[in-house]
Order: C-alpha cells, then structure tokens, then sequence
C-alpha cells in the first residue's frame, strides 16, 4: 500500500517541502495514534522517492516505470526489514543485511530506501547494527523507521532521525473515512465510540469480527452486573473466558467518554454520563471478569 490517506497530507507535506528544499534528512523515524498509519506513510515517502514522475505535491505517480518496479514488488533499491514469522523481535543479521544493500550504489540512479517496520522491535544488537548505517549514511540514501513507540529506539538513534508524528484524525473524518470503505455510518460511530483508535484499527476491528465480539462480551459483562445472568449462564456464553475478554481493555474509552458510550443500545440504560459513575461500572466489569475468570 502507497496511497497517501486523507489525514496523512499535512505529515507528507512535512517530507515534501524539506524534499525541495533540498534538505531531506538520512532517516525519519515515523510514529503516530494507533491506526493512524505511520507505517502506510513511509510506504508513500518511499512511493516518492522512488517516482520518476512525482506530481507537484510530490504523491506518487504510479504509472512510471519505477512506480511500475515498486508495485510488483521488485524495486532493487527498496528494501524493507519486519518481524519474521513467529519472532517477537527484529534481530541483528536482518538489520546487517539491509545494511549491505545500502552500501551499494543504486541500480536504478535514484534513492537507497530502507523501510524498518516496527522499527521498536528492533533488540539491542540490531539497533546497535543500524546505527553505524545511521552514523555514516551514504548521500542517496534514506531510512524510514516505523515506531509505533519511539521510546524504545535508542537515544542516539533518535538523535539522528527527523520524527515524523502523525495524529489521528479527529472523530468525524474517521467515520467519513470508514464510509469510504463500505462501513455504514452507524457501524463507524459504534467502532470510534467503543474502540476509540484510529481509522485503520477501527477497520481491521470491524472487518475481522472483534467489533462484533466485544459488543457480545461487554453485553454478557452488562447483564451478569444487572442480575438478569447467572455466572453459569455467563461462562457459557463467553466460552473459552481469558480468550473471550482479552479484549476488554480496547473498551476503555468507554470508561472516559460515558456520553459516546450511550450511544450505544446495550449501554442506554446503564452508561454513565458522569466519570464518576463510569468509573464504578469500569469496578463492576472487572468483578465479573474475575468471578468468571
């Protein structure tokens, strides 16, 4: 994915103004709300880069011969590092290897990208690896580190990186946006009321049933808390217990937003509308989950 999103404009402005200015640095270190998409950002600074053809605002064309590259997956000077299956950590061989693709001259004469995606799961060593890239990087080149928590990348990496944050929008662009994507309207509300992430969570939530999920999980918790269910009959209809509620800690903007929570149906007659009494229904929800845990 390269397509700018509607949010992420003013973030790639950023890029493309110091682009022209002439003073792009070696490295951002890209970061932003959850589902904001900082990750799809660095895909189109790299689409950019990479464009033989950029329009004026600098957005990709993609219909050049290096966009053409880039979309088949085969761009020689792109290069991309992440998480590899069933590792938690991004580890130093990874990172060398990148590093030497770096130390070459482009092939196709235009920019060496490096896209490390989530560059916070880099361990010590790797870091470490990628620093000397970062201490000496060569003229064409440009490193786009993804870190959804730039606290965990070392000081002197962060030292080295232009920060690139990207908000999330605000409520009402995020519902727009989900309606784009075929998300009835009043799905969008109920996602951003009740997950309170940004648009590209809230998607995912809402096309791979997690949405639907909580709303069944919080509305066992709600008639367990009111009496109308017995612990048996609770257990029974959230199955499986630590695996059903493990996504009770998304509902927390419910906790903080009592009057986006009423919108909600299942929370008309027991969503507070002041914090106080959200936060004793927060006590409750949390006695259920332990007396069925």
């Amino acid at each position: 994915m390269s397509a700018l999103l509607p949010w992420q404009h003013a973030s790639f402005l950023s890029f493309a103004q110091r682009r022209q200015q002439g003073r792009l640095p070696h490295a951002y270190a890209l970061t932003g709300a959850n589902g904001s998409g900082p990750g799809e950002l660095a895909a189109a600074i790299a689409a950019s880069l990479l464009c033989l053809e950029p329009g004026a605002s600098g957005v990709a064309c993609g219909a050049c011969a290096g966009c053409a590259l880039r979309l088949s997956g085969n761009h020689p000077d792109l290069s991309r590092v992440g998480l590899l299956d069933k590792k938690k950590q991004i580890g130093i061989d990874q990172i060398r290897s990148a590093s030497a693709s770096l130390s070459a001259r482009p092939q196709r004469g235009g920019w060496q990208i490096l896209i490390v995606d989530p560059a916070d799961a880099m361990n010590g060593a790797a870091q470490n690896a990628l620093l000397k890239t970062l201490e000496e990087p060569a003229s064409d080149t440009v490193l786009l580190l993804v870190a959804h928590d730039v606290g965990r990348l070392l000081p002197t990496i962060r030292s080295r990186c232009q920060r690139l944050d990207l908000p999330a929008p605000d409520a009402a662009s995020s519902i727009a946006w989900l309606q784009t994507q075929g998300i009835a309207a009043a799905e969008a509300a109920d996602a951003q009321a009740l997950l309170d992430a940004g648009p590209l969570a809230l998607l995912q939530a809402l096309r791979d049933g997690r949405l639907a999920t909580l709303k069944q999980q919080l509305g066992v918790l709600i008639s367990l808390i009111q009496g109308r269910l017995t612990l048996a009959e609770a257990r029974r209809q959230l199955g499986e217990a630590e695996a059903a509620l493990h996504g009770l800690a998304d509902l927390g903007a419910l906790w903080t937003r009592p009057r986006d929570a009423a919108r909600w149906p299942v929370w008309a007659d027991v969503a507070a509308r002041d914090p106080l009494r959200a936060s004793r229904l927060l006590q409750a929800a949390i006695d259920a989950r332990r007396q069925i845990g």
